[in-house]
């Protein structure tokens, strides 16, 4: 029987109330215009789920973006603070009655284009 808890929706809505303290603006893909005022925002992915009839797993990417600061320059303290809320509230609400996450790794990633820079975090959750 196909486990119920992988809908897709329900780990974007579990991760959006998870993790609101990381900041206000969540998206679930890249908004094909970003507001200069938002200063940082995050875009939570889930780009795999899989099943095996016991245990569930989804492989999410959650991404925080912060505006530059100069030309290429990225604002170092935003993403910091963004980063230390981001992995405080992951081990917070690490384990659940149906999710377990566990990082998997992280990445530099910047859009020079769009004048943001940024970390990209991979992380698993196995789903009851």
């Amino acid at each position: 029987m196909l486990n119920v808890n992988l809908n897709i929706s329900k780990i974007k809505n579990y991760l959006f109330t998870a993790l609101q303290g990381v900041c206000t603006h969540r998206f679930t893909s890249m908004p094909t215009t970003i507001d200069k005022a938002w200063g940082k925002f995050m875009i939570i992915e889930v780009i795999k789920i899989n099943d095996d009839m016991q245990l569930g797993q989804a492989k999410v990417l959650l991404t925080l973006w912060a505006n530059q600061i100069g030309a290429g320059l990225e604002d170092a303290k935003t993403l910091e603070t963004m980063e230390t809320t981001l992995l405080t509230l992951l081990n917070d609400h690490c384990v659940t009655d149906i999710y377990s996450l566990s990082f998997s790794g992280g990445y530099d990633v910047a859009d020079y284009e769009k004048k943001i820079s940024g970390r990209l975090y991979e992380i698993r959750i196995n789903i009851k």
